[in-house]
This record gives structure tokens, C-alpha cells and sequence, in this order.
């Protein structure tokens, strides 16, 4: 590992060098989990596909879909930033559509929306989440707590915990059964996590046949899924992602399953609030997921399940 890290210091520099000498327009060396993840999407004629839209001229409405133009071009080699993209896009719908007194505080609007999202809509998102994303939520839930690194989530967490039993349940358990730090109880704790959001039923200690909520799976992916990954590379506190020593194809897929569940997520508020803007109906949103996740996983193959 300590040989691949100052592999990629050094095609870091490197690059940076060549583009000094030519200029940033010239095409730049890639790293070898870019050559692999681009070798896989050559193989596949659709990367993803939006639902159809009709005319609005509402400014936000038009701002929001200057930001999803933003975020398809960035596919598919930088599924990152066309998160970021869309991001923005989910962002703005909640503020304008939010009319509780802390407008102003995103966290605020995150919880009041978690709670309203179509539960059909949660259960087929929450039932496609790649095995990566599952071990991101594995270190905001446990690893943070256990290595007692202070975290932008800490407090999120707590009130989740506070405000819905279920959660309460399911977190609680996660934090009392691993406690040690290692990759193997990384990892089961990871796979439970998925097993839960994916709608299975579980044993947890004395709490028989416990099921999460669509309610819970939707906290988890907005609050402490996609939040923290937004603030995470807002704030600056991760590597970009692809260029990282640690990069792996598997590391595509948890990225791109966020920027598919965010955009998802702004179709929510459009069908509900701007019903006119698109062609179609809930349906239409559902079998769009339906396909979308599938063309993912095809594309991925055993890289979402790893």
C-alpha cells in the first residue's frame, strides 16, 4: 500500500507538470482505476437515462435544470461532481418549497423532507444501495465513534436516534455489537446495514423480526448517506475520490449510486410540487429507478456487491 500511495504522488505531480509545459486543454494521464472504470463504460450504450420534461418557466425550476445539465455532462467519468451538481438542484427545491422558521439551515430542511418521501420511492432506492456505500455508512455510524473522531454527523445521529425509535433500534444495536475496528467487522457490519436497508428482516439481540421503516431507510440515505458525503467533500475533509490511492471501480458505483438517489429525489419534489413539469406520473419516476439502478448494476457487475 505505502508503494501505490507514492506511486500516485507521483503521477499527481507528474501531471500537474506535463500540464505546466502544455497547458491544461491536453489529455492527461489517468490512474489506473480511471483506465479500468473507463474500459467499463465503453461496454455500456446507456450510462443513465432522465426522465422527460416539459416547459416551465419558473427561474428556480430553470436554475435547477441548468444544474442536472451540469451534472450529465460530468457522467461518466466524474459521477463526483455530477453529485455535486445535483446536489445543488436538490438543495434549492427544499428551500423553496420549505416553510418551516430555520429556512436558512439545510439540515433542518433535510430532516423535514426525510420523513415525507414517497415510501415505494425509498424502498426501491433503498433496496438497489451498493455494498461501498454501506461501508461509508459503516464509518459515519461506527468507525467515527469507535476511533472517537469528532464528526459533522455526531450530532445528526443524535437526533435521528432521538426523534425515531426504529432508527434508534438499528443504530443502537450497530454501535453495542461492533466495536472493534477491523476490516472483517467493517465489513459484516457494513453487509447488516445493507441487509436492513434492503428491507430484510433481522435479529437484533433482544428485538425479534425487526424490519426498518421506509421512514428510517430515507434518514439514513438523506441524512447520514448523502449529507455527509456532501459535506465531506464541501468542507474538504476527503481525497478526490478517483485519484486516490485507495480508489477502487467499486468506489464509482457508491458515488454514482448517490448522485442516482439524489436525482431521484428532486423528481420527488417535482411530481409533487411542479406535477406539470414532468412527462408522466409516479409511475414514470418508479420505472425510471427500476431501470436506471439496473443499467448500474450491469454496468458494475460484481463491483456494487463488493
Amino acid at each position: 500500500m505505502h508503494k501505490e500511495k507514492c506511486s500516485h504522488r507521483e503521477t499527481r505531480l507528474q501531471i500537474i507538470n506535463e500540464w505546466a509545459d502544455k497547458g491544461v486543454q491536453e489529455p492527461r494521464t489517468l490512474f489506473s482505476t480511471e483506465k479500468r472504470f473507463r474500459e467499463l463504460t465503453q461496454s455500456c450504450p446507456a450510462l443513465f437515462k432522465p426522465v422527460r420534461l416539459l416547459a416551465d418557466d419558473d427561474v428556480n425550476f430553470q436554475r435547477e435544470v441548468s444544474y442536472l445539465i451540469d451534472a450529465f455532462d460530468m457522467l461518466p467519468s466524474r459521477p463526483d461532481i455530477a453529485f455535486d451538481s445535483a446536489w445543488k438542484a436538490f438543495e434549492l427545491e427544499t428551500k423553496v418549497h420549505y416553510s418551516g422558521t430555520n429556512a436558512a439551515r439545510i439540515t433542518d430542511r433535510l430532516a423535514h423532507y426525510a420523513s415525507l418521501i414517497d415510501p415505494d420511492l425509498i424502498g426501491i432506492l433503498a433496496a438497489g444501495i451498493p455494498m461501498q456505500a454501506c461501508e461509508h455508512l459503516f464509518k459515519v455510524l461506527i468507525t467515527n465513534m469507535v476511533r472517537h473522531h469528532t464528526s459533522r454527523a455526531n450530532s445528526r445521529i443524535t437526533t435521528l436516534c432521538k426523534n425515531n425509535s426504529n432508527a434508534s433500534i438499528f443504530i443502537d444495536y450497530l454501535r453495542s455489537r461492533y466495536v472493534n475496528d477491523t476490516s472483517s467487522e467493517r465489513r459484516k457490519g457494513a453487509a447488516l446495514i445493507r441487509k436492513a436497508l434492503q428491507g430484510e428482516e433481522l435479529t437484533l439481540g433482544i428485538h425479534k423480526h425487526f424490519t426498518l421503516n421506509a421512514t428510517s431507510c430515507s434518514q439514513i440515505l438523506i441524512l447520514l448517506y448523502l449529507w455527509t458525503i456532501r459535506n465531506e467533500r464541501y468542507h474538504g475533509d476527503s481525497f478526490s475520490p478517483f485519484i486516490s490511492s485507495a480508489a477502487k471501480v467499486r468506489t464509482y458505483a457508491a458515488i454514482f449510486y448517490a448522485f442516482i438517489v439524489t436525482y431521484f429525489f428532486i423528481l420527488w419534489f417535482w411530481i409533487n410540487k411542479r406535477p406539470q413539469v414532468i412527462l408522466g406520473n409516479m409511475d414514470t419516476i418508479r420505472h425510471s429507478i427500476d431501470e436506471n439502478l439496473d443499467i448500474a448494476k450491469k454496468l458494475f457487475k460484481t463491483h456494487w456487491d463488493k
